[in-house]
């Protein structure tokens, strides 16, 4: 399986919920272009991570898994069935 980018992991789960980038960017507080920025990113800071899992009803230890930082190893079948329904 290849890696996966934070990016678009949160473009894919904003896209599931049928929301759009600005609806996500006011349930964490930031501007739209902060949360495009996520959006496009490789990597995004952790303390972002716990609001952007709220808003999107993701796992925050999925996030950091898929953001470089090590997980728990049930976050695996998280990913690989976010691989799955991106296919």
């Amino acid at each position: 399986m290849t890696k996966q980018r934070i990016g678009e992991v949160l473009k894919r789960a904003r896209e599931k919920k049928g929301l759009r980038a600005d609806e996500v960017a006011k349930l964490c507080e930031v501007t739209r272009g902060q949360y495009y920025q996520w959006e496009l990113a490789t990597h995004i800071l952790a303390k972002n991570l716990p609001r952007l899992a709220k808003a999107l009803d993701l796992k925050e230890s999925y996030l950091k898994r898929v953001n470089g930082v090590r997980g728990r190893p049930e976050d695996e079948k998280e990913e690989d069935r976010a691989a799955t329904a991106a296919a």
